[in-house]
């Protein structure tokens, strides 16, 4: 007989994700909401690029 199978995936809880330019370079938002780091440290980029890599990593999940 087999385990049953748990999903650790969480629900996600946003419906848009954008990227923004800022002041420091470039943010990711969810909902209009600026993504913050554990330490609640806004999640802020340098290049855009790199911000659209992390916006469609959000968009997949």
């Amino acid at each position: 007989m087999s385990a049953p199978q748990q999903s650790s995936a969480r629900k996600r809880f946003w419906k848009q994700v954008d990227v923004v330019q800022e002041a420091d370079g470039y943010a990711v938002q969810l909902d209009g909401r600026g993504v913050r780091l554990p330490g609640r440290m806004p999640l802020c980029v340098p290049s855009r690029a790199l911000a659209e890599a992390l916006a469609a990593e959000w968009r997949a999940a």
